[in-house]
């Protein structure tokens, strides 16, 4: 069988097992030690057919090291055993903390829209004084929340 060695993977002509995609061209590939533990000699392992297979046989696992708005350092391990847990979504299933900011982001998001429509917030924040009321009525606010 002709094999012919390319980005994203070899690619074999009637190629039987689980196909690997080629890496599109607007993609970019990140290459990163997947394991804390230190490199081992290389050893032959036979019989693994699967992408599954070498997943449950390698068991990749890492600690990440997040900083959140306060600097605190949050730490958290990310377990892989399958390819889509390298997505964004794979990686946010398992991280409490990613899921938190991107909480907080989608929130963002919904107020930035919500200004950007509302004709009679932005004429309220285009006036400097009613703009200094209008903040000083959401410290109030968000001061009662703390305290209920």
């Amino acid at each position: 069988m002709e094999e012919e060695v390319i980005i994203g993977g070899h690619v074999r002509e009637r190629q039987v097992s689980e196909a690997i995609s080629l890496l599109p061209m607007n993609k970019t590939l990140l290459a990163q030690k997947l394991t804390n533990d230190p490199p081992a000699s290389p050893e032959i392992v036979k019989g693994l057919k699967t992408l599954k297979e070498v997943f449950e046989h390698y068991k990749p696992k890492v600690e990440v090291e997040f900083e959140d708005k306060e600097g605190k350092q949050v730490n958290e391990d990310l377990n892989f055993s399958s390819v889509g847990d390298f997505g964004s979504k794979g990686v946010l299933k398992q991280s409490t903390f990613l899921r938190t900011m991107q909480s907080e982001k989608d929130e963002l998001f919904r107020f930035m829209k919500i200004l950007k429509s509302n004709k009679v917030l932005q004429k309220v924040l285009n006036n400097p004084e009613e703009k200094q009321a209008y903040i000083e009525q959401l410290k109030q606010i968000l001061e009662q929340v703390k305290n209920a």
